[in-house]
């Protein structure tokens, strides 16, 4: 299993590559894409107390390497999301001593670069694999709201009561529908490995005990936009066929007729054989 520093140093080469694919100058060749996602932990993750945590992602591809109906599109990820605050009300004592509520729930933060696979990539339907790694900020928050007589004499805030940042990747995939000539409905599932998580267990009393869960597994689903950037679409659409029958073209062979005297050819003709 790769450990932090080993993934650190995988990420930064996959950074100069994608530093490379910027320096590209090519405006039919980048997508950007949006979307909602609900992690659902399982196995340990789950025993352990951590809830369904809801996020939105976004992400940008480079869509330069295609060859045929199939085309591979690297990206970066990021990802923000939260399960539901538990709360309660009660008496908070230092440094204020009043009545307010108490809220705490997990989050987790996602930095990734993603290596994609797409399948029939200039038709409406284009289903996709992917692999991903990256970095996962996760962590537990405990928010207070007092209810003071004025603003000054209240109190809100929030604040990490555990948090860390462990190593994580996956596998997954979707399906790319057309919508219109730049924006396409993304239908995506995912499965992913994370080495640890700090989080808070809500299998235990309020405000519930911190604790940590090695080789956490989760499953996610997400639907969101997957939006063309840059050319128009025609021409876009034009440039990618025009590459396909280029690769094409190149895989006939080409027939070269042998030499032949037309003189002799006529010599050999019956009309002649027939007149001498």
């Amino acid at each position: 299993m790769l450990n932090l520093k080993s993934t650190i140093i995988i990420l930064l080469v996959f950074c100069t590559q994608i530093g490379y694919m910027f320096g590209q100058n090519n405006c039919d060749k980048w997508a950007f894409a949006a979307d909602f996602d609900m992690l659902n932990p399982v196995k340990n993750l789950k025993l352990n107390g951590y809830n369904l945590n809801y996020g939105v992602n976004f992400d940008l591809f480079y869509l330069g390497f295609e060859r045929n109906k199939i085309g591979f599109h690297p990206g970066v990820r990021l990802r923000g999301g939260a399960t539901g605050m538990n709360s309660r009300s009660e008496f908070i004592g230092e440094p204020i001593n009043q009545d307010g509520t108490r809220g705490i729930y997990n989050s987790a933060f996602d930095g990734k670069f993603v290596g994609r696979i797409i399948f029939n990539h200039f038709y409406k339907f284009r289903p996709y694999l992917e692999a991903d790694m990256g970095v996962r900020f996760a962590g537990a928050n405990e928010q207070i709201e007092t209810f003071g007589v004025d603003e000054e004499d209240s109190l809100d805030y929030s604040e990490f009561i555990t948090k860390g940042v462990s190593g994580t990747y996956g596998f997954g995939c979707g399906i790319l529908i057309r919508l219109t000539d730049r924006v396409d409905l993304n239908l995506r599932s995912n499965f992913d490995l994370t080495n640890t998580i700090k989080h808070v267990d809500f299998n235990t009393a309020f405000p519930f005990e911190e604790t940590r869960t090695n080789d956490s597994f989760n499953q996610r689903f997400a639907i969101g936009f997957y939006i063309h950037i840059g050319c128009e679409p025609e021409e876009r659409e034009t440039k990618t066929k025009n590459r396909i029958r280029s690769n094409t073209k190149t895989k006939r062979k080409k027939v070269k007729r042998p030499d032949t005297d037309i003189d002799s050819r006529n010599n050999e003709s019956p009309r002649n054989k027939v007149d001498n």
